[in-house]
C-alpha cells in the first residue's frame, strides 16, 4: 500500500492601494439609454463581434488535407487508384457489347 501525503501551506498577502488623487480623475460619462437605442447598440455590438464560421481556420481546416509523404501512404493512394480505374473498365468492358449493338441499331435505322 503507498501512501502519499501533502503538505499544503497558506500564506496571506496585503496590500495597500492608494485612490487616484482628484486632479487626475475623470468622471465617466452616464448615459441614459431608451430601450430602442439600447437594442440598436446591443445589435451594434452583436454585428461587430460576429464573424463568419466558414472564414475560421478551424472551418478551412475541415475541408483541406495534410500532405503525407510516406512511402506507405503513396502506395496505398497508387493501389487504390488503380483499384477504382479496374472496377471502372470491368464495368465498361461489361456494357460495351450492349452500347455496340445499340450504336449498330441506330447506324442502321439512318440508312
Amino acid at each position: 500500500m503507498l501512501f502519499v501525503f501533502l503538505e499544503v501551506s497558506t500564506f496571506t498577502l496585503t496590500q495597500t492601494i492608494s485612490a487616484p488623487s482628484q486632479a487626475c480623475a475623470t468622471p465617466a460619462p452616464v448615459y441614459n439609454l431608451t430601450s430602442e437605442k439600447l437594442d440598436e447598440a446591443v445589435s451594434s455590438i452583436v454585428s461587430e463581434l460576429t464573424i463568419n464560421e466558414r472564414s475560421t481556420s478551424r472551418a478551412r481546416a475541415r475541408y483541406t488535407s495534410a500532405p503525407d509523404d510516406r512511402a506507405s501512404s503513396r502506395t496505398m493512394g497508387a493501389v487504390s487508384m488503380g483499384f477504382i480505374f479496374i472496377v471502372l473498365m470491368l464495368v465498361l468492358a461489361i456494357d460495351a457489347p450492349t452500347l455496340f449493338l445499340a450504336v449498330k441499331e441506330k447506324m442502321e435505322n439512318l440508312t
